[in-house]
């Protein structure tokens, strides 16, 4: 804190005295909170109940005295415990619908200074796994060549790309391969040896949520 003295002297001539008076008063500085968003970073995906939001307030004037969650826009939540000057505090979110989200938290002390981050991060909650339709072959298909096309769509309800693994007898035979959501995803195999295979495909979309199709057979007949 800053101080503001102001000194007064005085003498008396007949007694021979002097009085001195000092005044001292604290001037407290009036800067805002400082609030840095920590965790999660900008723009990441989630696939879990519960959500952790942390951040960090930095307040030169060490008188804290309340913190809320500002989510899409909108007051969420103040905090339920002490603030931590120079530290980590953080929100929890619990059973959050899946979507987008924004947010920011506002900070005031005890002089009714507010301290903003205008900074606002996005977060995708997605507790969704996709669904895999499989289109070609059909069930039972049969074919007399060895080079056979696959086709399905996986739709998911927020990822717009989606990363795919092919398999036939149990055995990755394509992976890693981008599928749009919603729609028609065809891949090609060569060199499929004469009998009868199974396949399915596996997808996963950014929040990590996995899911594999039904799996079909198909016959290669000697080529």
């Amino acid at each position: 804190n800053n101080l503001k003295c102001a000194a007064i002297s005085s003498y008396d001539a007949i007694n021979s005295t002097n009085t001195k008076q000092v005044n001292v008063t604290s001037a407290v500085s009036q800067q805002t909170p400082i609030v840095y968003l920590t965790n999660p970073t900008n723009a990441t995906w989630l696939n879990t109940n519960e959500i952790v939001l942390y951040y960090n307030i930095t307040d030169s004037n060490n008188n804290l005295a309340n913190s809320t969650l500002i989510l899409n826009g909108v007051l969420n939540q103040t905090n339920q415990s002490a603030l931590l000057n120079g530290q980590i505090n953080n929100f929890t979110l619990v059973n959050l619908i899946d979507g987008t989200y924004t947010w920011t938290v506002n900070v005031t002390d005890t002089t009714n200074l507010i301290g903003t981050n205008t900074s606002y991060r996005t977060f995708y909650k997605d507790a969704l796994a996709p669904n895999i339709t499989l289109s070609k072959p059909a069930q039972n298909e049969s074919f007399q060549v060895s080079t056979i096309q696959f086709n399905f769509t996986v739709i998911d309800y927020m990822d717009n790309i989606l990363i795919c693994n092919l398999t036939i007898n149990n055995t990755v035979r394509d992976a890693n391969f981008n599928s749009n959501n919603g729609s028609l995803t065809n891949r090609i195999i060569n060199n499929i040896a004469p009998g009868t295979h199974l396949w399915n495909v596996t997808c996963i979309d950014e929040a990590g949520n996995l899911n594999t199709s039904l799996t079909r057979n198909f016959t290669i007949q000697d080529v």
